[in-house]
């Protein structure tokens, strides 16, 4: 017999958290990078290196990022676990699996060990991807076109965007674009989750 989730506000709290904690850890990252952190030009993953692009010291920026991957990781595997036994076992495996891109990500610094924190960085935001596209899928039936359009644009444009100039262009990639795809991602991911659990209350009318 399928469990139920002990909060039906559980997903989307725990996601507002995972947000906000990066948001915080990552913007007082950026805000101790030992020299000028350049927004244009650098991935955020810099702002959690050892050493900045000049060879300074950046340690206290490092385990601000850190905590912010490491706080990410955590609040991934209690999602999975929240998932687990329901009839949304493919989200408690697709957050496991961020949690696991969250734990490389946490103790593979960019400037240390660059291809494992790439992985880990990948595994997590392309499980994230995933999450949101089914609760644009579950939303679709109750959501008017032009609103269901929106969303699906703000998720997958930017992301689109941004592996393309990636693969064509992998000397100079466009970082910018990076900032985007993630605002993106993380807006329609909470969003998309509020108006399932509102709808599974009975609360949302057709937006």
């Amino acid at each position: 017999m399928q469990k139920q989730l002990p909060n039906p506000l559980l997903p989307s709290r725990y996601y507002a958290g995972l947000v906000t904690a990066n948001c915080l850890l990552i913007g007082l990252a950026i805000v101790l990078y030992n020299e000028s952190f350049d927004l244009i030009r650098y991935p955020i993953s810099y702002s959690g290196t050892w050493l900045t692009e000049h060879g300074n010291p950046n340690h206290l920026s490092a385990l601000s990022f850190g905590g912010a991957m490491a706080i990410s990781a955590g609040v991934m595997f209690v999602i999975a676990n929240a998932y687990a036994g329901t009839a949304q076992r493919h989200r408690a495996s697709l957050s496991l699996m961020a949690a696991i891109g969250f734990v490389f990500a946490t103790f593979s610094p960019n400037d240390l060990r660059h291809e494992t924190h790439a992985l880990g960085s990948t595994f997590a935001i392309t499980a994230l991807w995933l999450i949101a596209l089914t609760y644009l899928q579950e939303i679709g039936p109750y959501t008017k076109p032009p609103r269901y359009l929106f969303l699906f644009c703000v998720l997958n444009v930017p992301l689109i965007a941004y592996a393309t100039t990636n693969f064509l262009n992998k000397d100079e990639p466009s970082f910018m674009l990076q900032k985007f795809a993630l605002a993106g991602l993380a807006f329609v991911l909470m969003l998309s989750v509020r108006l399932a659990e509102q709808h599974q209350r009975g609360y949302c009318r057709t937006p």
